[in-house]
């Protein structure tokens, strides 16, 4: 299997000059996370939530010159200015292997597909997960198949109920983590996003705001004992990013998409 049998072809692109409002405005009409980014044509990088996030805490223009004052209307960012550029990415006759390599190593979630410096498609995560989960539809069942347990983060870093937004950006940006679960007396209790921290940081809220009132309640968990297949499906109906791995009511990892890329593209490979 190569990169052109998983790719979505055409996808949402933005030119580099474009503002990042249009970014935005892009990504919620269509629901993606990731904008291939070119200039006159040709791929120049890629721009993601979490850039934008960063950019705009995901609100509009006039309400961050409402904040900032004068000086926001005069200095207005660019797609060129935030995107990651030189992006990876990959041809349509490239091996899925390769492909994999690259989504983890760029930890953009997204590898777009380039030919001749065009744009043709873009293969995200989730993209790889869907051709995991046909592959085990097809295939033989494997003994051999492995288990979260192999695969997840641990120990997770986690923060407590009581902490506030800035101990958990302090806490993401020293571990180099993008999720964090939240426990109280031991007990798993919620989950914090770098997004959410992101979103509540563009709607104003202090630096001591308690992470309570930001987390997702009651997460989705999973046992280490379960097939990577099965977390698969949880990825995928559930539309998270990462699954707290619970044993006998205690914390004992975490498990996020990019942790199952890897074993996902190589039992394909097989």
């Amino acid at each position: 299997m190569n990169v052109a049998d998983l790719m979505t072809p055409a996808p949402i692109h933005i030119e580099a000059d474009a503002d990042v409002d249009t970014a935005v405005g892009l990504m919620d009409q269509h629901a993606v996370r990731h904008l291939p980014v070119v200039d006159q044509g040709r791929f120049v990088g890629v721009v993601s939530d979490r850039d934008l996030l960063e950019a705009t805490g995901w609100l509009p223009r006039r309400v961050r010159e409402a904040r900032a004052g004068a000086s926001a209307t005069s200095r207005r960012p660019c797609i060129r200015e935030i995107m990651h550029s030189p992006a990876m990415h990959a041809e349509p006759e490239d091996d899925i292997l390769t492909l994999s390599i690259e989504a983890v190593v760029q930890g953009l979630g997204c590898v777009p597909v380039v030919k001749d410096g065009h744009v043709l498609g873009i293969v995200t995560e989730r993209d790889m997960l869907k051709a995991y989960l046909e592959h085990a539809r097809l295939a033989p069942t494997n003994s051999a198949e492995p288990l979260v347990a192999q695969a997840m983060t641990q120990p997770a870093r986690w923060i407590h109920r009581t902490a506030t937004l800035q101990e958990a950006r302090d806490e993401c940006q020293r571990s180099r983590v993008r999720h964090l679960p939240v426990l109280e007396d031991g007990r798993l209790v919620g989950i914090l996003s770098d997004r959410d921290l992101r979103r509540a940081v563009g709607r104003g809220c202090r630096e001591d705001h308690a992470v309570d009132e930001l987390m997702t309640r009651r997460p989705i968990t999973i046992a280490p004992g379960t097939l990577v297949s099965q977390a698969a499906r949880l990825f995928m109906s559930h539309h998270c990013s990462a699954l707290p791995v619970v044993a006998d009511g205690e914390l004992v990892g975490i498990l996020t998409i990019e942790d199952l890329i890897d074993p996902c593209m190589k039992a394909i490979h097989v």
